[in-house]
């Protein structure tokens, strides 16, 4: 019996002790039982978006990663069901203070096993997919899969150039041809550019731009490697973010002209022609090389190369394919999604790296592991701690 009044409080643990045995099994029974068909249904519903989404690809890089989550839910049993048993023995045994240590080590054990799964998922996931029996082609599927389920936040990216070599060989261009610099590739994005052609199916018509770019920040960063800038460097002991860096404003530049630079196109050859604002003041250019004066029209000005596009927009397969853009920075699931979802032939996409600032410096083929976000919270802790 109680020995202390009703309306005295009781913590928790007291009440482990002292309640209805019936009253106890339902507090605690129904969360695991909850917890077992969420997990049993987070397998099948998976199944049933990524089924629809990205087909029988999809599927089976779910079944390949099955099991690195079955050893999550196991760990996470393990330690339940036995933190649980020796939890109510030492209740029923009146020792409260170990009982309670008893869980609060099951919390950290919960805890640190996903943390020691997340560090896998960055470091070692490819190897760990490959022992499942993942196949090269189904790797990129089904790191993507298991990179949310191990590490919740975390993900793992490749970028480099996907094209439409269909587009490139109309522009008289050889789609085997590598712009190697800034301005080799300036060059070849002018020739791909036309931006009053009419093209079919286009929601807008906007004619046919080279690139198109994503509104997302990390986007310039590969550009600032092709310049032989670092991203992040270490000072006195601090690592610091290194975006004022004369690479990374070499990069801002060339960005900004492919945004914005004018340039016409030669009546005569076809060719690009770049003019200066005093051209653009006297409405007429001449050609290097030859001396011959090209008159234009404000009309007849071009702004650069690139095509804006908003960072998640769903029709981003369509403009490619479509070849509103012919050329586009990203990873190799865009590639895999252009060859199976809009049923462009293989023969048609191609890769190529990020060009190089000039011939001094090296292309570059970006890999990156990141994290999706930081909450906004994050720039209110202290500096040591940001740092």
């Amino acid at each position: 019996m109680d020995p202390r009044p009703d309306s005295a409080p009781r913590d928790s643990t007291d009440q482990m002790g002292t309640d209805r045995p019936f009253r106890l099994l339902m507090r605690f029974s129904l969360p695991c039982v909850i917890g077992m068909v969420v997990n049993s249904l987070y397998n099948i519903v998976d199944r049933m978006f990524v089924g629809h989404g990205a087909g029988e690809m999809g599927i089976a890089a779910i079944t390949v990663s099955f099991p690195l989550m079955m050893v999550m839910v196991s760990f996470s049993t393990l330690v339940g069901v036995g933190s649980n048993t020796l939890f109510s023995i030492k209740m029923g045994e009146g020792r409260k203070e170990l009982a309670e240590r008893i869980l609060g080590n099951a919390f950290v054990l919960l805890f640190a096993f996903p943390a020691a799964a997340a560090v896998a998922a960055i470091w070692g996931l490819d190897p760990l997919l490959r022992l499942m029996g993942c196949s090269e082609a189904l790797l990129p599927l089904a790191r993507t899969y298991a990179a949310v389920v191990l590490g919740p936040g975390i993900g793992r990216g490749e970028a480099q150039a996907a094209m439409v070599e269909d587009l490139v060989r109309q522009a008289g261009i050889d789609p085997e041809y590598v712009p190697g610099t800034w301005d080799e590739f300036f060059r070849w994005c002018q020739r791909l550019t036309f931006p009053r052609k009419t093209v079919a199916g286009a929601k807008v018509q906007r004619g046919q731009r080279a690139f198109g770019a994503e509104n997302r920040p990390w986007g310039w960063l590969p550009w600032v490697q092709s310049a032989g800038g670092e991203l992040i460097v270490q000072s006195n002991g601090v690592w610091r973010a290194n975006f004022d860096s004369p690479e990374a404003i070499d990069a801002a530049g060339f960005f900004h002209k492919l945004a914005w630079a004018p340039w016409i196109r030669d009546p005569e050859s076809g060719e690009p022609i770049d003019v200066t604002p005093e051209d653009l003041a006297r409405g007429r250019v001449t050609v290097p090389g030859t001396g011959r004066v090209v008159s234009f029209r404000p009309e007849d000005v071009i702004k650069g190369v690139v095509r804006a596009l908003p960072r998640l927009t769903t029709d981003l397969p369509q403009l490619f394919a479509q070849g509103e853009v012919v050329a586009l920075f990203s990873g190799a699931e865009l590639v895999e999604q252009l060859t199976q979802d809009s049923n462009l032939p293989p023969d048609m996409v191609g890769i190529m790296p990020f060009p190089a600032k000039d011939a001094s410096h090296k292309p570059v083929l970006q890999a990156h592991k990141h994290f999706y976000s930081m909450t906004e919270g994050v720039g209110r802790r202290p500096k040591a701690e940001r740092d």
